[in-house]
């Protein structure tokens, strides 16, 4: 069996989705591996690695033709579309549900797709949003120190602590993988947390996790309308927020934050979700803009900024899970789990979550 490892072309993304020793593994079960030329070099991994350990390495057309499955850590972008044809299986991080075009390419060219963020084990875990999650949090909490620097326009407060010195006050929405990393990185740096979430119960069972300075409160208006005053960075960390997701923090609450405070949203989200003041997403080039003297940071694809420290630790993570599809897609049998993560079946969608959304996009949809 023939698999291809693609090489990303989003604006400063440079991770890639297997290491050549990842590679050599797949090559000693018997699997012919085409890597794309440079698809490691943003990694530190050369053509040279990935031949020593038994991978071809080619042209961008020789790999996406060379085989029917196409490995690759973010979706396709639309200079690749071209290369969809009826019969290849996709495999990447789409979230797909926020794109359309996309999603019609596929079907239109009857591509099969499995997207990694939706692989759920029988138990009802996400294993492959564990590591990206966790520098997704810790990455924003990174960020939103560097832009409460004055030159930023954000307040001129630091975020570890200070003797002396009043704590920085860091509010985080939401305690799952991104929300938990956040708040243990925060607490550690010395700063004041307050957590904010729907479910009480689950809220107070997270906070056994943490230290007990740690605030955890019902995600209320009366809540935020007390506290946003006093955070100075404030950090979105929940699941997702789509089209119809309905607003938490209006212009109002926003508004009851001081100049010079930082937002930095990291969720997955379409539409103007549940905080619908971030006006549009920024870059790693261009990660922030002020708008009412509100600091605003909402990039995509955070971890990319340690795209060493990503593939270390999602690889390390994921290279089991899609070592098995590997050996599923060879066998023809797909486990619950694998299916789990299957979006489209020869141009048919066959996950509700992106129904729902292509559903969205066009109101003609059965």
């Amino acid at each position: 069996m023939k698999i291809s490892i693609i090489k990303e072309r989003l604006e400063g993304e440079r991770r890639v989705i297997l290491t050549p020793e990842q590679t050599g593994e797949l090559v000693s079960k018997g699997f012919e591996v085409f890597v794309e030329n440079g698809a490691g070099d943003g990694c530190g991994f050369d053509n040279i690695q990935y031949k020593k350990e038994g991978a071809v390495c080619c042209s961008t057309d020789e790999t996406w033709n060379a085989s029917d499955y196409i490995f690759k850590y973010k979706a396709p972008m639309e200079s690749e579309y071209k290369y969809f044809r009826k019969g290849l299986t996709i495999c990447a991080l789409f979230h797909a549900e926020g794109n359309e075009r996309l999603v019609k390419e596929m079907e239109c060219k009857e591509v099969s797709a499995f997207t990694y963020e939706f692989l759920r084990t029988d138990d009802g875990i996400f294993p492959l949003a564990l590591s990206g999650g966790e520098i997704a949090g810790k990455s924003a909490v990174i960020h939103g120190a560097y832009l409460l620097q004055n030159q930023f326009g954000g307040k001129g407060k630091i975020l570890a602590g200070i003797h002396g010195a009043e704590k920085t006050t860091v509010g985080v929405i939401g305690y799952g993988n991104v929300g938990s990393a956040a708040i243990k990185l925060a607490s550690d740096m010395g700063a004041r947390v307050i957590v904010f979430g729907r479910n009480i119960a689950k809220l107070k069972k997270v906070s056994l996790s943490f230290d007990a300075d740690i605030q955890f409160l019902e995600s209320t208006v009366k809540n935020y309308e007390k506290y946003l005053p006093q955070i100075d960075l404030l950090i979105g960390a929940i699941l997702i927020s789509t089209y119809d997701t309905p607003p938490l923090l209006t212009e109002e609450l926003i508004g009851l934050m001081q100049k010079g405070s930082v937002v930095v949203d990291v969720t997955c989200g379409y539409g103007s979700g549940y905080m619908p003041t971030i006006k549009h997403t920024t870059t790693l080039n261009h990660p922030s803009y002020i708008d009412n003297g509100i600091v605003y940071c909402k990039i995509d694809n955070l971890p990319s900024a340690f795209p060493l420290t990503t593939v270390e630790a999602y690889s390390k993570n994921a290279f089991p899970y899609i070592a098995k599809m590997i050996q599923e897609f060879k066998d023809g049998e797909l486990t619950s789990m694998t299916k789990s993560c299957q979006i489209l079946d020869r141009g048919k969608i066959v996950h509700e979550i992106i129904r729902q959304h292509m559903r969205f996009y066009d109101k003609d949809r059965i």
